[in-house]
Formats: structure tokens, C-alpha cells, sequence
């Protein structure tokens, strides 16, 4: 885990699911600061360090919608990947866009990941800390620190026989292996939400009652 907060750029145009995502990413345990872009331009200027965007953080990991005003998200994609400073920052796809040919040219174009977003609430609450759990606790990025103790468990290897478990043993590394080999394309086919608050819509997803 990083030694400051983790950065984070949302890259999103719809009110309700900026914060929606917002709130589930803010009662994760990881500290971290969330920037909100709401178009590819933005995004782009927010990458490039222009205009208003001129000291903006560089992300680790940006949350990006493919169905964006002025900019779309494949283009977006297609800038970062050809400029040399931009290329390594890890990039998930969060979209509604089930289409196939959307999902081969975003992994053509180097996205880590690609979700469909799920229209439940539940679901959708779960692929976001799933974002969470994943890409800021169990991988290491390349614009985050190294874990704490790994230069020193690279010096000083175990004495004994047995593996180590940071190696691909033992019961971390069975369920990491597990996890790294399961597709990277993730769908919740979920359809409706459900909320204590009767009746309170965000974005597409209804909390509670009927779904109109």
C-alpha cells in the first residue's frame, strides 16, 4: 500500500453513478483522493496537465466510461497509450457498453480491465469495492510505492525449505492465482435494486419499490 493516499480519476458524465461510485470508493479502508473529470476532453487535459488541469495529480488508477460528450472513452484510451509518461497508469473500464467490439478494442487498446456496469445497486456497490480490493490492496501498480517489507524480503530470503507464500505458495498464493486467472471481462446481469430508502432513484438504479 501506497504511503499517501491512492489517486484516483473517475471518468464519468452521469450524476448519479459519480456519486454513487464516490461513496462506495470513500467507505473503502484505503485512503484515497477522488478526482471527477465528466468528458474526454477533460480527461485529456486532466492527463496532460493543461489549462486548469495544469497541477493535477497524475492518477494511479483511473475508472474510465467509454460512452463520454466531445471525447469518447476509446479515444481517451487511444492518447494515453501512445504518450510514454501516460502508457503504464493502470486503466478499468466501467461502462454500460456490452458490445463486443467495444470490449476488443478497449483490451486492444491496453485496458487492465473491463466491466459492464451492473444496473442493481448491489451489484454494482460489490464490483466497486471489488475495484477497491483488487487493483488498491492486492496488486502492485506502476505508479504505487512498493509493499512494505518487500525489498527486505528479496535481501534476506527464508532460510528453510518451504517456499515462500509471496512466491505463489501456501493459501495467499493458490487464491491470487486464482483471481489472475479468471477472465478479466466482468458482467453483474443484475436488473433490479433494492435500498432501505423506498423509492430514491440514482442515476439508472432505483432504491427499493418497484422499478418503474
Amino acid at each position: 500500500m501506497p504511503s499517501r493516499p491512492f489517486e484516483i480519476l473517475l471518468v464519468e458524465d452521469s450524476p448519479g453513478d459519480i456519486w454513487l461510485t464516490r461513496e462506495i470508493l470513500m467507505q473503502g479502508p484505503i485512503p484515497k483522493n477522488i478526482s471527477v473529470v465528466t468528458d474526454g476532453e477533460q480527461a485529456l487535459d486532466y492527463l496532460f496537465q493543461r489549462g486548469k488541469f495544469s497541477g493535477a495529480r497524475r492518477p494511479d488508477l483511473i475508472l474510465l466510461d467509454l460512452n463520454l460528450p466531445r471525447v469518447n472513452g476509446l479515444q481517451v484510451l487511444t492518447q494515453m497509450k501512445k504518450d510514454s509518461g501516460l502508457r503504464a497508469i493502470t486503466v478499468v473500464v466501467l461502462t454500460t457498453s456490452e458490445a463486443r467490439s467495444d470490449i476488443n478494442a478497449a483490451y486492444d487498446l491496453n485496458a487492465n480491465c473491463y466491466i459492464v456496469k451492473p444496473v442493481d445497486l448491489e451489484q454494482f456497490t460489490q464490483a466497486i469495492r471489488g475495484i477497491e480490493e483488487f487493483w488498491m490492496s492486492m496488486a502492485v501498480l506502476p505508479t504505487t510505492l512498493p509493499p512494505m517489507g518487500a525489498e527486505e524480503a528479496q535481501a534476506e530470503p527464508k532460510a528453510s525449505g518451504t517456499p515462500a507464500e509471496s512466491n505463489g505458495s501456501g493459501l495467499l498464493g493458490s487464491k491470487l492465482r486464482r483471481r489472475l486467472m479468471s477472465p478479466r471481462l466482468v458482467r453483474y446481469p443484475g436488473r433490479y435494486a433494492h435500498s432501505p430508502v423506498p423509492g430514491r432513484r440514482v442515476g439508472s438504479r432505483r432504491f427499493g419499490g418497484a422499478r418503474s
